[in-house]
């Protein structure tokens, strides 16, 4: 369990055993519905005690007003405080309405120093939950460095071309350099167009 916090957390709430299965769950624990829950194989008891964890999780989650999220500037001052510091690779997935309104936090993937290993589906199963309208991606590059990887490139391309198909388009993807390294947006940066989704 070292190097996973959130799960050291979990299991000293919900027990170890239910807390691995949780933290292994696609698209995050924090979404789970209750047949997803049964799914895992929870008891009662266990299912109860994992509900009340998301509940109180969930008032964790950032306070975004109307319209604050279509801007790079503001998802990058909520999120650097956050993420700047960790020395591991987190990937959010921020649901946002069609007014572009903070629907929900999820995170989709965890890693090491150097990357964390996510698909297009860890990403829209709880976006598809949430009903969201449209998705901002937040990850952290522990290295300082926030210009996008090859592997940001494809992941962004990937979930965008998924994300149009399904109807929740990927706006933007932003990188929080570590260290005070700055941040890069894929939609500043060009790799994603309001009409066509992201660009190789």
């Amino acid at each position: 369990m070292n190097g996973y916090p959130e799960l050291v957390w979990l299991a000293a709430v919900v027990g170890e055993n239910t807390g691995r299965k949780l933290s292994a769950a696609a698209g995050g624990w924090r979404g789970l519905s209750v047949r997803e829950l049964d799914g895992l194989g929870l008891s009662a008891r266990e299912k109860r005690s994992v509900l009340a964890v998301q509940r109180l999780t969930a008032s964790g989650y950032p306070s975004l007003g109307r319209g604050d999220l279509s801007s790079a500037e503001h998802v990058t001052r909520v999120y650097a405080a956050r993420l700047g510091g960790l020395a591991y690779e987190v990937l959010l997935a921020i649901a946002v309405d069609g007014q572009s309104r903070f629907m929900g936090e999820f995170e989709v993937a965890r890693g090491g120093l150097h990357g964390a290993a996510v698909t297009p589906a860890d990403v829209f199963r709880p976006l598809i939950r949430a009903g969201a309208s449209a998705v901002i991606l937040v990850h952290n590059h522990p290295s300082g460095d926030p210009h996008p990887s090859p592997e940001d490139v494809a992941l962004t391309s990937a979930t965008s071309l998924i994300g149009n198909l399904l109807g929740i388009p990927v706006v933007d993807h932003v990188i929080i350099g570590g260290h005070g390294g700055g941040a890069a947006s894929f939609w500043q940066l060009g790799f994603i167009s309001p009409e066509s989704g992201a660009r190789t």
